[in-house]
């Protein structure tokens, strides 16, 4: 039985690096010791040296059900990457004679309380609850993609995990952290019924690898937008990609009391869509005819859209334009609240995400930064 697992997980890595890309280069791992003040760590040298970011306020002690479009990535792999919290796919259950995603998450400290009208994954004690802030840490700069393996520590390396594994007190996990190659360049969405969807990648390649069936208009009140940026990746999942028109909140409230300071809309593929309420604020899209289906598939989907916001530098950062009737690119509105008409009264006509270079440098610099407010927050 083992060695079965083995053999198909080299089999799904091999499909899905088919998939994705040629080659993959690792940028970073991250190292959680899942235990009461146990580490979150960052290495940019494959695990040799790690630096110190945070740490687990609480440890997850069980599995739990995760949200359906998780059962769309592999097991032991990340399900989803956003700024309010990280959902990692450890197995697939037969639960009532249906197969269910089974999760851990791993959540930052805003998080560790559900805020008001909260309509995200709640992760109960499948959680690790860490002092991380939202939007800082491995919920941004150094945060996984869609898809990146998760691995447990044995020794020195990491190992696969054991079909039947629970998490507890005293496990090490690491998350192995890589982008495909080439990498992309932008992505460009028509904002419009039949809109052609393109990726644009570093090779000088051009796909159309979808359709949009119901366009944007307008805007709403999505979890951990506060904590996001205006025209920023909030979350990305193999069944939705949420951008923020909100400004990162320096307000000491949860989300959902006090004036309102989420905004943002979302990207989700037509199969998955299906299964959610329409709404204004959701951009459907489908195949190319004849294509697969979309749902935890790349580029939109799986393995390419991170959280990356290196303020000051938008060569570092994923950021997400709009063009105004056809206009010239300019940079995403503020939009709070919701607000079912905004974009189709300001004539957003296409969208449009510019990919970060992710260089060694610029991590470096963006690592030593999480430490120094690491060891800021560990000295009060």
């Amino acid at each position: 039985m083992p060695l079965l697992r083995v053999v198909l997980a080299l089999f799904i890595y091999l499909y899905i690096t088919v998939a994705v890309g040629a080659e993959e280069v690792e940028l970073f791992r991250i190292r959680v010791e899942n235990s009461t003040g146990g580490v979150v760590q960052v290495s940019l040298d494959s695990g040799r040296s790690y630096t110190t970011i945070g740490k687990v306020n609480r440890p997850a002690t069980t599995t739990y059900q995760g949200f359906a479009a998780s059962a769309y990535v592999p097991d032991s792999t990340v399900a989803a990457t956003a700024v309010h919290g990280l959902r990692l796919k450890v197995k697939t259950k037969l639960i009532n004679g249906k197969k269910r995603p089974m999760t851990i998450s791993l959540v930052p400290a805003e998080f560790v309380h559900i805020p008001p009208g909260y309509g995200g994954h709640i992760p109960y004690d499948s959680g690790i609850y860490t002092d991380i802030p939202s939007g800082t840490g491995i919920f941004r700069n150094f945060a996984p993609l869609v898809g990146n393996p998760m691995r447990l520590e044995r020794g020195s390396r990491p190992v696969y995990l054991p079909a039947d594994w629970e998490p507890s007190p005293g496990d090490v996990i690491i998350i192995i952290v890589k982008r495909p190659e080439p990498y992309l360049r932008e992505i460009e969405f028509d904002n419009k019924v039949g809109g052609a969807v393109r990726a644009r990648y570093t090779d000088g390649r051009e796909e159309h690898i979808a359709t949009v069936t119901s366009p944007l208009g307008g805007v709403g009140r999505f979890d951990g937008t506060s904590y996001t940026g205006v025209g920023l990746i909030n979350t990305n999942h193999p069944g939705v990609i949420t951008v923020s028109t909100a400004p990162i909140s320096m307000s000491s409230l949860m989300e959902g009391y006090g004036d309102e300071r989420r905004g943002g809309f979302e990207i989700q593929p037509y199969e998955h869509a299906k299964t959610q309420p329409p709404m204004p604020q959701a951009m459907v899209v489908k195949p190319v005819t004849g294509g697969k289906p979309l749902e935890g598939a790349p580029p939109l989907f799986f393995g390419y859209i991170g959280l990356a916001y290196d303020n000051g530098n938008p060569e570092e950062s994923l950021r997400v334009e709009v063009k105004i009737h056809n206009g010239q690119w300019q940079s995403m509105p503020q939009l709070v609240g919701r607000l079912d008409t905004a974009l189709s009264d300001l004539g957003v006509s296409h969208i449009r995400f510019v990919f970060p270079k992710l260089e060694r440098e610029s991590l470096k610099k963006l690592l030593k930064a999480e430490e120094m407010q690491f060891l800021a927050r560990s000295s009060q």
